[in-house]
């Protein structure tokens, strides 16, 4: 099965100035087109063509603005629809704009047949399946297109990377690494990479940086803004350590990023990361400040045959599970099975 992808997007978060096309898209045979996120930049002749002359329909959001009106373009047409909600069933996620969620949820419940859901771990299809008990959902991990390191000299540097939201915990690891002894925040700095975009993401990154100075942590973390590309690689590569504290994710590809440039992960239990425990491939904590703390102790004191032992037994995890080349074919196989299923 040959599939032609193509793909609209939203340029949010983009910065298209340092994406290269060839490296990202066209190996990929991948059609892709950036358009802002006015209704009347969606309503044309092009668009409406491109989801009659698909087979399949695959939202990368459930409660994104636009949803609504290519899942009409798609039930008209009478289209497959696949919906990725990554995450966003998620209680901690649910209870922001709850009232205006819970109205999507109940209209979307009346073509809760016509719609097949993709969760990316099981946690997430049970959750799911709690909201649309009728729909078909299938659980694929989020794959990676793995490059070899980049094997940049590993800096003191103490990493987060991601969206600068309340989600994030990023207060929690502020608190984490301030309780960790001198001598380690004298050796080691924490490197905050990321960007608010919303308005309550704003206001929570106006939160961090008060509590930075109120910790007297002004000289220790360094807020970096977001970083794309190469760029953000280069700093994967250059970190001593990722640490993603989150209340929820539905996944964390900064995981899979951060062990492909072989810097180890600790990240929280609210993670679908356990695998990285029965791997020995990092760690998977309590999102607390005191079980954060222990285990940026317990990684930073790692001597460099334990610490290289880490790196490559990450890397062995990937490649096997999560690699692009091994496991595309699920993807494939869950096409197939939704072309051929009726509802």
């Amino acid at each position: 099965m040959n599939l032609e992808i193509n793909i609209i997007s939203s340029p949010k978060g983009v910065n298209l100035n340092d994406t290269s096309f060839d490296q990202l898209y066209e190996k990929y045979n991948l059609d892709v087109s950036f358009i802002n996120e006015s209704f009347f930049s969606h309503f044309s002749f092009n668009i409406i063509d491109k989801v009659r002359s698909s087979d399949v329909v695959h939202f990368s959001s459930f409660f994104y603005k636009l949803t609504i009106w290519y899942f009409f373009l798609a039930f008209i047409f009478n289209k497959k629809i696949v919906i990725s909600p990554r995450g966003e069933f998620y209680e901690p996620a649910l209870r922001r704009k709850k009232r205006i969620k819970n109205i999507y949820i109940n209209f979307f419940k009346f073509f809760q047949k016509k719609i097949n859901f993709h969760s990316t771990n099981d946690l997430e299809k049970e959750i799911i399946r709690n909201f649309f008990p009728k729909s078909f959902i299938n659980t694929i991990p989020n794959l990676i297109d793995i490059d070899p390191p980049l094997n940049f000299k590993k800096n003191n540097e103490i990493l987060f990377l991601g969206r600068i939201n309340p989600i994030k915990n990023i207060d929690i690891l502020i608190k984490a690494y301030n309780q960790l002894p001198i001598a380690l925040k004298d050796k080691f700095k924490l490197i905050i990479v990321g960007e608010a975009y919303l308005e309550y993401e704003k206001k929570y990154l106006i939160k961090l940086k008060k509590l930075v100075n109120k910790l007297n942590l002004f000289d220790n973390v360094t807020f970096l803004g977001p970083k794309y590309g190469i760029n953000k690689f280069k700093i994967l590569s250059k970190s001593y350590c990722l640490v993603l504290p989150s209340k929820s994710e539905n996944f964390g590809n900064v995981v899979l990023e951060a062990i492909s440039q072989k810097t180890p992960v600790i990240t929280s239990k609210n993670t679908p990361w356990e695998i990285l425990i029965k791997h020995n491939s990092g760690y998977w904590v309590d999102a607390s400040v005191k079980s954060i703390k222990d285990a940026l102790i317990n990684l930073i004191s790692l001597d460099k045959k334990k610490y290289t032992s880490l790196q490559d037994s990450a890397l062995k995890l990937i490649n096997k599970k999560f690699g692009y080349d091994k496991n595309i074919s699920l993807w494939k196989k869950y096409y197939n099975k939704i072309n051929r299923k009726q509802h």
